[in-house]
């Protein structure tokens, strides 16, 4: 390997290590030689993810949307970007021989996250956590292991997303509702007003909405662990951030008022030993 391509390595390692310490902590779990490929779409996960957080302008945001849609295409088109993600992701999508359609989908997904409109139903949200979460859950574990069987890791990752998904829009409520999102829609599947939010001496609406999100994460978490034990060693470190689940909804129930704080992480040691348990009994 050279200079350069250690260089970025590195710079894709630090950036997930800072953004997403969940999944850079699975990272370990993953051989050295497939390690660098899973980290490159983490990394375009994470360069996809920021595009809300650094405007509040939509048109700049999608149009920061749209670089990452060029750079997919023309990688595709045989032309790769001087941008260090850029690169990773090329070497990943010809490692793993991914679907071009998958990542334009996870792009085009993040659309909903430039504007402030609420998420509008519970299909709509249960189809962004797919697109964004699930498809990325996939991907990695084609980067992992690129002979797994496709169709059987699709069907665990669509759980392992809706699972995971769905518990960091719960714990991402409060920094959600700082920027006036919510993506969290009311009990019956209609929009939840979030503006109506604070206006209220009861927040009955919003709470009912949470508890059920928590109990269907509960519930994909319960299919996927009814079937992680299908997968090889090489792909099931990829699913790990689900092991964190139950934790993290645990914390978010003992929450006073999601949306009044914070939500409280887990300690770091507490990941770790997460993880350790549920890879070497290959459960979740």
């Amino acid at each position: 390997m050279g200079a350069p391509e250690q260089t970025r390595e590195s710079e894709i390692a630090d950036l997930v290590r800072a953004s997403d310490t969940d999944r850079f902590l699975t990272t370990a779990f993953l051989s050295q030689a497939e390690r660098a490929h899973v980290l490159a779409l983490y990394a375009f996960n994470i360069e996809l993810a920021k595009v809300s957080e650094v405007t509040n302008e939509p048109m700049i945001g999608e149009i920061r949307l749209q670089w990452w849609r060029e750079a997919v295409e023309e990688i595709y088109a045989g032309t790769v970007r001087q941008h260090h993600v850029v690169m990773g992701l090329s070497d990943t999508i010809a490692h793993a021989q991914l679907d071009q359609s998958i990542l334009i989908e996870m792009i085009d997904a993040r659309t909903f996250d430039v504007y402030t409109e609420p998420m509008e139903s519970e299909t709509a949200l249960l189809t962004y956590c797919e697109r964004t979460s699930g498809n990325l859950f996939y991907l990695a574990a084609l980067a992992a292991d690129p002979k797994v069987d496709r169709t059987a890791v699709r069907d665990l990752s669509l759980n392992a997303g809706r699972a995971y998904g769905l518990t960091n829009m719960l714990r991402a409520a409060a920094f959600h509702a700082s920027r006036g999102r919510c993506y969290l829609p009311a009990g019956g599947g209609s929009a939840f007003d979030l503006s109506k939010y604070f206006e209220l001496e009861s927040h009955a609406g919003f709470e009912r909405s949470m508890r059920e999100r928590a109990d269907q994460a509960r519930a994909y978490l319960a299919k996927l662990r009814d079937d992680i034990h299908k997968i090889s060693d090489s792909v099931f470190g990829v699913f790990l951030p689900c092991a964190l689940v139950r934790r993290y909804l645990s914390l978010v129930s003992r929450s006073d008022d999601i949306l009044q704080a914070p939500p409280r992480d887990l300690l770091l040691i507490t990941k770790q030993w997460a993880y350790l348990s549920a890879f070497l009994r290959k459960t979740l």
